[in-house]
C-alpha cells in the first residue's frame, strides 16, 4: 500500500489522511480486525471517484522506516 500523505483534522485532533488508489477494502477489512498497541488505529475509510482515503490516527516523529536501522 502506498500514496499521498497528509495531515489534517478528525473531531477537534489530528489525524493521517493516506490517498490511495483504487479499492482497498479488503486492506480495510483486515486493518479492522488487527487490535495492538504497538500499530495505529483505522479511524476510517472512503472511496469517490477511483481513489480510496483511509483516516489514521496521527503519530509524532516521523515514519516507521526512520526509527528502524538497516
Amino acid at each position: 500500500m502506498g500514496g499521498a500523505v497528509y495531515r489534517g483534522f478528525l473531531d477537534g485532533a489530528i489525524a493521517t489522511v493516506m490517498k490511495m488508489k483504487g479499492d482497498v477494502y479488503k486492506e480495510v477489512d483486515i486493518l479492522n480486525k488487527m487490535n495492538h498497541n504497538n500499530l495505529i488505529k483505522l479511524f476510517g475509510a472512503c472511496s469517490e471517484q477511483g481513489c480510496s482515503y483511509l483516516v489514521y490516527e496521527y503519530v509524532l516523529n516521523g515514519s516507521l522506516s526512520g526509527w528502524i536501522p538497516g
